[in-house]
């Protein structure tokens, strides 16, 4: 169900599949998974697909998809300035705000891909900072093909020789990124025939509204500077603390390859934390939604022993 909300200024279109009515006994009370896909992302491609396969692996969940504000293909433009402007924190503050609008009364689980990992992690982390009567119930953080590079790192916490401060790594690391999304894309298509012919759709939809193609390319540069300045530190702590975090990426990707160190430094604050590195895969993890999608759901049954051990009692 493709719905569209007015918030603030701004109509917002929202993907929801309802829990199938055989799956689930109280809808009001069922978990929402919300997913924030990345940097081009629209209603349709692989964020499509990745709503649908999530809705297929779990019947009894509501599952939410808020597209990438700006770039949809339903949903408002903006204009150039604004787009190229606005701050992914407005972004997050507006999602929160959002989701009581769409999501029942149910615990609620963001997935974020690419640059919906940031934005999740921002909402995670202003969450935490609101006052009860505001929160939304989270339960897990999940990031895929993260891009969440920490900023700020006191020389006592220090994993890496750099951080997402320093300007010239953050470029060194884009140039690396966008040199390895083509290749990338290219492998998964070739892995994924079925499911990147689906993706191609993204790219005509470009083609057939050239008049929005200026103002989407603005979004797209605004949020893509948006997450070159990072997550403080400090934030990034607190989120993992505060909440699970399963973090999945794939061993080529350049981004992940670079967050390894931080996200092992996390878990040995948050051993709650789950990373987990797939052998041959690179940034566009999503491509394959079925097996993003069940390698979501080992990663929460694992928690969930974790939480529960099994007791023999004799």
């Amino acid at each position: 169900d493709r719905q569209l909300i007015k918030l603030k200024d701004h109509e917002r279109l929202i993907l929801v599949t309802e829990p199938s009515p055989e799956a689930c006994d109280d809808p009001d009370t069922a978990i929402n998974d919300v997913l924030l896909p990345g940097l081009s992302e629209m209603d349709i491609g692989s964020a499509l697909l990745l709503h649908k396969a999530k809705a297929e692996r779990n019947k009894d969940r509501r599952v939410i998809t808020i597209p990438t504000l700006g770039v949809s293909i339903t949903g408002q433009v903006l204009s150039m300035r604004e787009g190229y402007q606005r701050s992914l924190d407005e972004t997050a503050a507006d999602n929160l705000e959002l989701l009581p609008e769409i999501a029942a009364n149910g615990k609620t689980n963001l997935i974020g891909t690419s640059l919906g990992s940031y934005v999740s992690t921002l909402m995670a982390a202003q969450n935490l900072a609101a006052n009860g009567h505001s929160q939304i119930n989270l339960d897990y953080i999940n990031l895929i093909a993260p891009a969440v590079g920490a900023r700020n790192i006191p020389e006592g916490d220090k994993f890496h020789n750099v951080d997402a401060g320093d300007e010239e790594f953050i470029k060194e690391v884009t140039r690396r990124f966008f040199r390895h999304m083509p290749v990338d894309t290219a492998r998964m298509a070739f892995n994924h025939p079925e499911m990147a012919a689906e993706c191609v759709a993204v790219l005509g939809a470009y083609a057939m509204h050239l008049n929005k193609t200026p103002q989407r390319l603005a979004a797209m540069a605004g949020n893509l500077r948006g997450v070159q300045k990072g997550i403080d530190w400090e934030d990034l702590k607190d989120v993992a603390l505060g909440y699970e975090i399963h973090v999945l990426g794939g061993e080529k990707d350049p981004l992940m390859k670079e967050q390894i160190p931080q996200w092992s430094a996390i878990k040995v604050l948050a051993p709650q934390t789950q990373v987990r590195v797939l052998l041959g895969s690179g940034h566009a993890l999503t491509i394959d939604s079925h097996g993003t999608a069940e390698h979501l759901a080992q990663m929460e049954i694992q928690s969930e022993r974790n939480k529960n051990p099994l007791k023999i009692v004799t």
